[in-house]
């Protein structure tokens, strides 16, 4: 489990390396704030138009075959990025592969860790696991800004991406000898069926709820940081590496978020857990946009907060999906999860961009979070509706 987990933190360290060069691109590249975060929603949508291809795979095939073939494109789509992208539609294109090297890699680890951990170890299993990724995240804005600041941004995305490539090394030595094995007698075919249990509905909603507000504030928060330290005097080279490093800290503290959660989860339940931490969400969401004439050691603590609650709930859609599916159609049920709950983390993003881009200059950033309270709201209406579910079934 922790060579797994080093695995995927090591393979996942350039993930954030466009976010860190965004405040660069947006004057090198003319983007606007919805390219900006169109961009960023690639991977998201090559994730999601590979997944009901790739994740079935694992209800036939090796899961560790899938993993090992996934982190090999995920790498190369970086290194690519770094040597050779030049523009919005080479970044979008390039950007699609690596999605599709991700989902690969995430969703078949999943499997893998399930298979292995009984029900009442599951949710801290996956969680140590999705909080590799999370961790990944947040370090790849602190190393990446902080290479920036020395460097190009190109030859700062080319050190970390060929980091990355350790993580593939990794994944051979841990699966290799697995790639031959396959998991069932399944064809390995997408299964829309799956849909009819309300409770996989209602965890692929959640899971998608969670991907909007997630994606939305790894994106914008960081922006966010930088755009209050240029309002509060400082030049903006200084404010970008500044406000991404400030970001990386607090995307850190959400590292930690899927173990929490995942460990709450499997004391309390799976919906209750959600609905509590959807709520701290909720709250931070609309705080922060009040704050942007705040000092900004306070904008950093609510902001790090806020990073935790919409990190915490991740390992509860990922194991409670695998608890309602049948054993031999989890492929299926994760494929879909990944399907149409990462459209939520597609099209957050660019949603927010927009409400920034025409909100009042006076209610700029209190618009766009606020947006996001919302989002979580509806969230605990389903694991609430879930629960009500379960329980009268």
């Amino acid at each position: 489990m922790v060579l797994m987990a080093m695995m995927f933190f090591i393979l996942l360290l350039p993930i954030s390396s466009y976010t860190a060069a965004v405040p660069i691109l947006i004057h090198e590249w003319d983007l606007n704030n919805v390219q900006t975060g169109a961009i960023f929603s690639a991977y998201l949508i090559g994730y999601v138009i590979s997944a009901i291809l790739i994740i079935p795979l694992t209800d036939r095939i090796s899961s560790g075959l899938v993993l090992i073939l996934s982190a090999m494109l995920f790498t190369l789509s970086h290194l690519v990025f770094a040597l050779w992208v030049d523009n919005i539609h080479t970044a979008f294109v390039v950007r699609m592969i690596g999605g599709v090297g991700l989902v690969g890699v995430y969703m078949p680890g999943v499997r893998l860790i399930v298979d292995r951990f009984p029900g009442k170890m599951r949710g801290i299993s996956v969680g140590i696991f999705v909080t590799a990724q999370y961790f990944a995240n947040s370090c790849s804005l602190l190393i990446s800004s902080s290479l920036i600041g020395t460097y190009a941004w190109r030859d700062a995305y080319l050190i970390i991406a060929f980091i990355s490539s350790i993580g593939v090394l990794l994944a051979l030595i841990l699966f290799s000898k697995t790639i031959n094995r396959s998991s069932t007698e399944e064809s390995g075919k997408f299964d829309v069926k799956v849909l009819r249990n309300p409770s996989v509905r209602y965890l692929i909603l959640g899971y998608s709820l969670h991907a909007l507000n997630l994606f939305s504030v790894r994106v914008w928060l960081p922006i966010f940081l930088v755009s209050v330290l240029i309002s509060q005097g400082i030049s903006e080279h200084d404010a970008t590496i500044e406000g991404s490093t400030l970001g990386g800290i607090a995307l850190l503290a959400g590292s930690i978020g899927p173990l929490i959660g995942g460990t709450m989860s499997d004391r309390f339940g799976r919906a209750v857990s959600a609905s509590y931490i959807l709520t701290l969400s909720a709250l931070c969401a609309f705080i922060l946009g009040w704050l942007v004439n705040s000092p900004i050691y306070i904008i950093l603590i609510v902001g790090s907060i806020y990073s935790w609650s919409v990190s915490a709930d991740s390992a509860i859609y990922s194991t409670g999906i695998t608890e309602v599916s049948p054993g031999n159609k989890i492929g299926s049920s994760m494929a879909l999860q990944a399907t149409f709950g990462l459209i939520g983390g597609v099209i957050g993003p660019i949603i927010v961009g927009g409400i920034l881009d025409f909100a009042p200059t006076n209610t700029y950033w209190l618009s766009g979070f606020s947006s996001l309270g919302f989002v979580a709201i509806i969230g605990i209406l389903a694991m609430q509706r879930m629960r009500y579910l379960n329980q009268h079934d």
